[in-house]
């Protein structure tokens, strides 16, 4: 399992219209399993899921967001 953060103070009042699309907070988390039905085989799943609010200029209005998610499926065979 892992957990991400990010942060940053966009000085949207300095930057005006400039500010758009930087990135004020990003977070993401995962979690994944790894089984082994027999000896030589592994199989792994992995979800991923993140969002992220970006900035605006104040004269357009607020912040806007966003999430994603994702699932991946891994497997090894082990000769």
């Amino acid at each position: 399992m892992t957990y991400g953060w990010f942060h940053s103070d966009v000085p949207t009042g300095q930057l005006g219209a400039g500010a758009n699309g930087f990135n004020r907070n990003i977070q993401n988390a995962a979690v994944n399993l790894i089984w082994n039905p027999v000896s030589k085989v592994a199989i792994g799943l992995e979800y991923m899921y993140g969002w992220r609010y970006l900035a605006k200029a104040v004269t357009t209005g607020g912040e806007m967001e966003g999430n994603a998610s994702r699932l991946q499926l891994g497997m090894q065979y082990f000769f």
